[in-house]
Order: structure tokens, then sequence, then C-alpha cells
């Protein structure tokens, strides 16, 4: 009995660590989109790439319950402000 709950653990461990790792990498260049978006919107300009904002949204839709807030921002960034702020607030309940 004991055996089996740790295989169950080191099999949901092994899965979640497996995920996380194969997605790092897009989520790290979806976050720095999203920021270079953010800090030419804070100067006034936009982030005249459609094509990539879209990518870093559907980036960040597969983890927006780890990373609400990223999800946000692409939302808003993504032509979605009504939604983005709608997510947030159920989120922060």
């Amino acid at each position: 009995m004991i055996i089996k709950r740790h295989i169950f653990l080191l099999l949901l461990l092994g899965i979640s660590l497996m995920l996380t790792g194969c997605s790092h990498p897009a989520l790290h260049e979806a976050r720095e989109v999203i920021a270079v978006a953010d800090s030419l919107r804070a100067e006034g300009q936009a982030y005249t790439d459609s094509v990539t904002i879209a990518e870093a949204y559907n980036t960040l839709y597969s983890w927006r319950y780890f990373y609400p807030t990223d999800y946000v921002h692409a939302c808003y960034h993504y032509g979605r402000p009504l939604r983005a702020t709608y997510v947030y607030k159920i989120l922060k309940q």
C-alpha cells in the first residue's frame, strides 16, 4: 500500500516536471513579449506585431491558472480588455 502511494507521487511529480520543462522556453518567451508590449504602452507606443502577441496569448492561455497576471496582460494586449478584467476578477476570488 505504501509502495503504491510512493509510486503514484513519483509519477505525478515526474509528469509535472516534464510538463514544466517542456513549456518553460515558450512561457519565458511569451512573458518577455508581454513585458516589451507593456513598456512600449507605457511610452505611448504600440506593439505592432499582432501575430507575436497572439502567440504569447495562446501560450499563456494554457498557463492562465498558474500565471493569471501574465494572462490578463496578454488578453489586454491581444485586444480583450473586458475579458481580461473578467478573468482577473474570477481568479482573484
